[in-house]
């Protein structure tokens, strides 16, 4: 569990630093930081989650309002999802 929340933690960090005032506002920034601020309160309390989260769609929507698909924030929050189908306590769909 350690490791998802140390992975929702740089994703956070990463968004904290390229988009501080993106997050604010309702948008794909806003949306992933959410999420990811969702996710890490339940792996700090050991609780099961049930998300659906598009990979593609949210790499999509990201690029569409100026970033990239190379992007930190994109690339360490696919780590996360990733990590997240490899823990039992999580339930994640991806589609």
């Amino acid at each position: 569990m350690e490791i998802v929340i140390q992975r929702a933690q740089n994703v956070l960090k990463l968004i904290d630093e390229e988009f501080p005032n993106q997050k604010l506002y309702n948008g794909i920034i806003r949306d992933i930081y959410v999420l990811t601020e969702k996710i890490l309160k339940s792996a700090e309390g050991n609780c099961i989650i049930t998300e659906k989260i598009d990979l593609n769609s949210l790499g999509r929507q990201f690029v569409d309002n100026g970033g990239s698909y190379n992007s930190p924030v994109i690339l360490e929050f696919e780590k996360l999802v990733n990590q997240l189908k490899n823990t039992e306590v999580f339930k994640i769909t991806t589609r």
